[in-house]
């Protein structure tokens, strides 16, 4: 693939052909990094087809492309949600202004002139060096600043949306180097980036790619194994793999879910227990939080540990922790319960210097200092669930929030099922939700994050029915699944899609109509041309 030649202008193409062309670049290398520039590049690609002008040619390229439209008719059901939306006019802009994409790209790609092959290639290929560049900025900062957390590894976007972006990008690179026909010295270096895409994607700690990742991999297997031209053996290691994967998911959820339900035998105590200075313990008996099997508020002698660590650690016993969010405290509670320590002053000295320096940064378990990044997340959010369990409140504990909010999202749609509370009232059906399952969290006016229960409370079962519908016509008449990028941002985004309200935003939503315009539209243009 010659880039120059590619990004060269043609002579055979007027200029607002090829700002068209650049506009296209310029969305892929913008995905992964400004939610700002994207809108600016959609405005100039539509100002610049309203100066072209040429709308009989446009017309008749738009009929041949006219399952686009169906695309565009998801806005125009958006749009009727807002009929029965309290002060419709006064929300319209905050409701609907992230979902113009849905409109405007499937008009203005269907209708302008077809690109040539090369030069999609070469939009895919801005995408995923865009992602590349993107991880790799995201790492260096992170290595600058270690007390951040995980999501900081994301710099420009939230990590949950760049991380379907990021999952895309490590089966597209390989794709790419195979289908454009490029050098065998390029095909070695699309596999180590897609294998650096992984590493990082492990390192990032991130559940919403790692799901990503496995049902794009599930898909893949599954695909071999329905292939009617598959052959037997390759049949064979696509069940092997199937079975692989989930024997290997269920052997690390046990593994991390083992110390979370664990119950160490409780101590039986006289009251009379003292500890090595001849200080008493105190015990909060009602408080039932363990941690590693071990009760987290049990065997304190406070004051006395509070001399200890005030004199092994710059940060005071009584205050925040690094990032300055959560309180220094509980975290040493926690971490010393995890070793299986009493809470004093010999307990504390059982712990090494790195122990410290990890409590220090908020670090509430030991196990997490000797485990991958995406296994103490997952040791976390069952941690998470066994505390919401426990006390049935959500604080602080970001999966049983969501959990809170999907209960609350049910609540709400079983209230208005058919039309839904409107597009505009997501915030007043949430609040109500919460209400009515009498939650304990305080926060509020909060999306669900879940794209489907957001489409069912909004839109009701009719709204949500009627965009179901739309987008599966699309795939079908466009020819949209015959290529595999497609099918797997397609199974990438669906799984996304249950911990993430993804087609709310402007990112994502530009990112699914990236692909479904490109494998839907454009793709399909050149085979009609036969190029």
């Amino acid at each position: 693939m010659n880039l120059t030649a590619i990004l060269h202008k043609h002579d055979n193409e007027s200029a607002h052909e090829y700002i068209f062309f650049i506009c296209l670049l310029l969305l892929a290398l913008f995905l992964p990094v400004s939610r700002n520039m994207l809108s600016v590049v959609q405005i100039i690609m539509a100002v610049n087809w309203l100066l072209e002008g040429r709308f009989r040619e446009k017309r008749s390229r738009f009929s041949g492309n006219r399952h686009a439209v169906y695309l565009m008719l998801v806005f125009l059901v958006f749009g009727v949600g807002m009929l029965w939306t309290s002060d419709p006019l006064e929300r319209l802009w905050l409701s609907m202004v992230d979902k113009v994409p849905f409109f405007s790209l499937p008009l203005l790609i269907a209708s302008s002139r077809p690109l040539a092959k090369e030069r999609i290639y070469s939009i895919l290929f801005v995408f995923a060096f865009s992602v590349l560049v993107t991880a790799a900025v995201g790492l260096a900062l992170f290595a600058g600043n270690m007390e951040a957390s995980r999501s900081a590894l994301s710099p420009f976007i939230p990590h949950i949306r760049f991380s379907i972006q990021l999952v895309m990008a490590i089966f597209l690179i390989p794709w790419l180097a195979y289908t454009s026909e490029s050098k065998p010295a390029f095909r070695v270096f699309s596999w180590v980036a897609a294998f650096l895409l992984v590493a990082f994607m492990f390192f990032s700690g991130w559940l919403t790619a790692f799901i990503s990742f496995s049902a794009a991999i599930v898909f893949l297997a599954v695909r071999k194994l329905l292939a009617v031209r598959s052959t037997f053996i390759k049949k064979i290691i696509a069940v092997f793999v199937l079975f692989l994967l989930a024997g290997f998911t269920a052997g690390i959820l046990h593994f991390v879910a083992r110390p979370v339900f664990y119950r160490a035998p409780t101590p039986l105590i006289t009251g009379q227990e003292l500890t090595r200075e001849g200080n008493p313990y105190w015990h909060e008996f009602e408080n039932l939080q363990r941690e590693n099997g071990h009760l987290v508020f049990w065997f304190i002698a406070e004051d006395e540990l509070r001399h200890a660590w005030n004199q092994r650690s710059i940060l005071g016993f009584d205050g925040p922790d690094l990032k300055g969010i959560n309180p220094l405290k509980g975290a040493i509670y926690r971490y010393m319960t995890s070793r299986g320590l009493r809470k004093d002053s010999e307990g504390l000295e059982a712990l090494y210097e790195f122990e410290i320096r990890a409590i220090e940064n908020g670090v509430p378990n030991y196990l997490h200092t000797r485990w991958p990044t995406l296994i103490v997340r997952i040791h976390q959010t069952f941690w998470e669930l066994k505390e919401y369990k426990r006390t049935g409140n959500p604080e602080r504990f970001s999966f049983a929030q969501r959990i809170e909010l999907w209960k609350a999202a049910l609540a709400a749609f079983s209230e208005k099922p058919v039309l839904g509370w409107g597009k505009g009232e997501v915030h007043q059906a949430v609040n109500f939700g919460l209400e009515k399952i009498n939650s304990q969290w305080q926060l509020r006016n909060i999306k669900p994050h879940n794209q489907y229960l957001l489409y069912l409370i909004t839109i009701g079962a009719a709204g949500f029915v009627a965009v179901a519908f739309l987008i599966i016509i699309f795939i079908k008449k466009s020819g949209a699944c015959r290529y595999l990028p497609f099918n797997l941002m397609l199974a990438i985004f669906l799984s996304a899609m249950a911990g993430e309200d993804l087609l709310d935003f402007q990112e994502s939503i530009t990112f699914f109509l990236f692909f479904a315009t490109i494998f839907g539209v454009m793709m399909r243009r050149q085979e009609r041309l036969g190029s």
